[in-house]
């Protein structure tokens, strides 16, 4: 990953000041880490989440309870998913239009992918938001993302945007199971893009690709095998989770600033 271009004065001044608001550090001093999101945007995040709560959870409960019925537990089902192909656009289409990758628990709308292929750095969540349009990080915690990326150097152009799970799941925690099986098919997401690194975020993609927690994952290099070599790989919280808890941005920060300095070439 290189390191961020020099510019004018008033660039260096903005970029080192953007450096310390998202290390949480402010102009009063502070010790709470201040909000990376405007807020408006913030505002339309609390809204969004407020209309939708009590009808998402209703569904989500008639929905896990129409599953237990017919099939029993999720979480003793075995799961079976197609081989997904080996050719890049091909594998688009069978991730946005194969219905063996529906889940028992998901709202039914995939978001696709997007970025470039062989980008420096390819960026994974573990679903879409329920505000996400089209296309990954098209929602508020994108517009969080897209300012982490500016501030930390790293070009939109150079990000490929990725997640384990097709739809957004009405279910925080799935069964290993089901990890397992939409793991093997983003192995062969990574393979076909082909990043320099990788950013796993959210504890469910580090769960699924390294078998460990995010915690145990933070600002340790892992390394992700596919069937063209080795990719690194850091981790750190999900833009949605930094939004519910802003304390945690400075780790956070830290963590994006660790990924850059291993990855450096």
């Amino acid at each position: 990953m290189s390191e961020m271009s020099s510019g004018t004065v008033r660039e260096e001044l903005d970029s080192l000041l953007g450096w310390w608001e998202l290390a949480g550090v402010d102009l009063d001093y502070s010790t709470e880490a201040e909000g990376w999101l405007d807020k408006e945007d913030v505002k339309e995040a609390v809204r969004t989440a407020a209309a939708g709560h009590d009808n998402m959870q209703s569904a989500a409960v008639t929905k896990t309870a129409t599953v237990q019925q017919k099939q029993g537990k999720i979480e003793s089902q075995k799961v079976n998913l197609p081989v997904p192909p080996d050719a890049y656009p091909e594998f688009t289409r069978f991730w946005m239009e194969n219905p063996q990758l529906s889940l028992p628990s998901g709202t039914g709308t995939r978001i696709a992918p997007h970025g470039p292929l062989k980008p420096r750095l390819m960026i994974i969540s573990d679903m879409p938001d329920r505000d996400d349009l089209q296309t990954l990080f098209s929602g508020v915690s994108g517009k969080l993302l897209g300012r982490i990326l500016t501030t930390a150097g790293i070009a939109q152009t150079d990000v490929y945007h990725a997640s384990l799970l097709p739809e957004h799941s009405l279910e925080n925690r799935l069964d290993a199971s089901i990890l397992q099986a939409y793991r093997s098919i983003l192995n062969k997401h990574i393979a076909l893009v082909a990043p320099q690194a990788v950013i796993l975020l959210g504890n469910m993609p580090n769960s699924a690709l390294t078998g460990n927690d995010l915690p145990k994952n933070r600002l340790n290099l892992q390394f992700i095998n596919h069937e063209t070599g080795n990719i690194p790989a850091a981790s750190s919280f999900h833009p949605r989770t930094l939004m519910q808890r802003p304390g945690l941005k400075a780790k956070a920060w830290q963590d994006w600033q660790w990924l850059i300095e291993s990855v450096k070439q």
